[in-house]
């Protein structure tokens, strides 16, 4: 029988029903890249989110230090894309396969500069939204193919043009939370069927209006932690419509340059103010607790893992 996340569990491998959503149990791997310290840092460390508690390691390097950039994977690559350099929004896009600690390796360009842009991700298409370079607002949402190399094209857009939102997916659909337009920030949620290219569609609202959020998920439900130095976190249901739902607090504020991956089963936010890591039982609703430590504190970095859904 399928456990609580529609998936067939079978002794060495995972069978999958066609409208199930992937998401490997026994992958976990997180990684976080980039980010802000006295520079833009091109570090990515790796983290085990299966072994509990596990501090974050040495990976290796992305091809140029960038903050503020867009982080989506399947279960054998990881792609990173856009950010600013320190100097000047960027169109790189680099990736590192996730099973092999090493250095990034060039992947093509998104179709602008650009920095404060979300990703996502199916199993096998990869999806950057929005963003800006640093005062023009975009709408686009730009797509790759992850496990080729090559530009991004165009597959749709937002309902705004929008900077400091987050977004997280199942293997078919593509959340997209909140954000800034230029005038004032949203509670928006749009949605976009990853395997059809289209614009966004309202999904619902969240229960605050600010940017600058940070999600992941399970490919079942949607876990959003707020910006502003506060706790809460609220959720969705990824195959449904609709508002948001309480979930709980995490162990401490969230500052609103932090970044979030996840298991099949776990939650992790990465505080931008302490290195500390807090992680949340998605399944479940309730508070987080302390699982393991950055090594760096260290704000405006991006996170993905090898679990096969879509983060932030």
């Amino acid at each position: 029988m399928p456990n609580f996340n529609g998936v067939w569990s079978l002794t060495t491998h995972l069978q999958y029903k066609s409208d199930w959503p992937i998401f490997h149990q026994s992958q976990g791997r997180m990684l976080v890249a980039g980010g802000l310290g006295d520079a833009a840092n091109n570090a990515i460390v790796s983290i085990n989110i299966n072994a509990g508690g596990a501090d974050a390691v040495d990976f290796g390097d992305l091809t140029a230090a960038r903050r503020s950039f867009g982080a989506c994977a399947s279960t054998t690559r990881a792609c990173f894309g856009g950010g600013n350099t320190g100097s000047s929004s960027t169109n790189i896009i680099d990736y590192v396969t996730i099973a092999n600690a090493g250095n990034a390796t060039d992947f093509g360009d998104l179709t602008n500069s650009t920095q404060t842009l979300a990703a996502c991700n199916s199993a096998t298409i990869g999806l950057y939204s929005g963003g800006a370079s640093p005062s023009t607002y975009y709408n686009v949402i730009q797509k790759i193919t992850i496990g080729s190399t090559g530009n991004a094209s165009d597959f749709g857009d937002l309902s705004d043009a929008v900077r400091s939102h987050c977004s997280d997916s199942s293997s078919t659909r593509g959340l997209f939370f909140r954000g800034y337009n230029g005038s004032s920030s949203r509670n928006t949620v749009e949605y976009v069927t990853i395997a059809s290219n289209g614009n966004a569609t309202d999904f619902g609202d969240s229960a605050v209006t600010n940017g600058n959020a940070c999600a992941c998920g399970s490919g079942v439900r949607s876990l959003v932690a707020h910006a502003g130095n506060t706790a809460d976190v609220e959720y969705f249901t990824i195959a449904s419509t609709g508002n948001t739902t309480d979930f709980g607090d995490l162990s401490r504020g969230l500052a609103g340059v932090s970044t979030a991956a996840s298991s099949a089963t776990l939650a992790i936010f990465q505080h931008a103010n302490v290195a500390n890591l807090t992680q949340l039982t998605i399944a479940t609703t309730g508070n987080g607790t302390d699982y393991g430590d950055m090594g760096i504190i260290q704000g405006y970095k991006s996170a993905t893992s090898s679990s096969n859904g879509g983060v932030q």
